[in-house]
This record gives C-alpha cells, structure tokens and sequence, in this order.
C-alpha cells in the first residue's frame, strides 16, 4: 500500500474534484479518502464527482452521501 497525501491551499471542494477526476482519467488511480477544511473526511466517487462539477449535486449534498468522519456529524 502507498499512500499520497495533496494539499490544495486555497481550493474549494470543487478543485479538488477536478484534481481527482482528472487524475483518475489519466491514470485510472482514485483517492479513497478526502479530507477538507471544515475536518470531514469524505469519500471519493467518480460519479458522485462528475454531477457536482457539472452542478447536478450540491456540495453540501456530495458531502453528506460521502461522509466518513466528522467530529460534528449527526447521520
């Protein structure tokens, strides 16, 4: 196992979808995890990812569905 660990400083949620879509068309590898500014941990899906860059999910909603920790969260 490898793990890779990017930091966007100043990005948004949206820029890293773009970083990870584009990756993962070039070179097939996905990230399993993401974490943002706010401290959630979230789930990477490629699908999931196209709708929000393409403004047919919300962030907020991306986040719920993909939430895997945050300290604040109540499922």
């Amino acid at each position: 196992m490898v793990t890779a660990e990017y930091t966007l400083q100043g990005e948004t949620l949206r820029g890293m979808m773009q970083l990870c879509v584009e990756l993962q068309s070039v070179t097939g590898m996905a990230p399993d995890k993401i974490t943002i500014e706010d401290g959630h941990i979230i789930a990477y899906d490629e699908q999931d990812a196209k709708k929000f860059l393409k403004g047919w999910m919300k962030e907020e909603e991306y986040i719920h569905i993909h939430v895997l920790f945050s300290e604040n969260y109540i499922g």
